[in-house]
């Protein structure tokens, strides 16, 4: 009998804080509510900041713009991997917005992403240029240049920005180009291009 009443003395201590045995606190404040009792509120993300394929990506000042081109030669078709300075809305992706040699690609042509989606590739057969205008069949011949170029049209970013039509001329192939804006022109890299 002498456990239980200890134990049940314990337990209303515990459940009383020992205030029985401690000094009489002070009443609380009547602006108790209004000072730091409580956590500051929420901190809301800028306005500027939006979700994109589950991401959250911020809203850009700078325009979309074409900042690299690789040109990769696989025999009979070519390689061509576009680089954007931001992820692109795939859905603005379509063949009749990429000219080579001044005509769209083929309606068929399929686009592949990189994963933060600032880079397509996709792959053009040889024979589709006519003749004296680039490529035709599996080589070059004589009378053709090797040196082609490409036009970009349409793409948007994903905030919905559209790019300023850009045109890269004199594009080769298993070479990798890119613009400079210190000289505000398209450069080809000394190096060799590796996929």
């Amino acid at each position: 009998m002498r456990k239980r009443f200890s134990f049940l003395i314990l337990l209303f201590l515990v459940f009383n804080g020992f205030s029985a045995f401690s000094e009489q606190s002070e009443p609380l404040p009547s602006d108790w509510h209004e000072k730091e009792h409580f956590l500051p509120p929420r901190q809301m993300p800028p306005r500027d900041i939006m979700n994109f394929n589950g991401r959250k990506m911020q809203k850009r000042e700078e325009k979309l713009s074409v900042i690299g081109v690789k040109v990769f030669d696989m025999g009979n078709f070519l390689s061509l991997s576009v680089i954007f300075n931001a992820p692109l809305d795939s859905k603005s992706i379509q063949s009749r917005g990429f000219l080579i040699n001044e005509r769209p690609l083929p309606p068929d042509t399929e686009f592949l992403f990189n994963k933060p989606r600032n880079m397509i590739r996709f792959e053009v057969d040889k024979a589709f240029w006519e003749y004296g205008q680039g490529f035709v069949g599996s080589g070059f011949t004589e009378n053709q240049s090797e040196s082609f170029s490409l036009k970009v049209l349409f793409a948007r970013s994903f905030d919905g920005k559209m790019i300023q039509p850009v045109e890269i001329q004199n594009l080769e192939p298993n070479s990798f180009y890119k613009y400079s804006r210190k000289e505000q022109k398209w450069q080809k890299s000394p190096k060799k291009t590796e996929f």
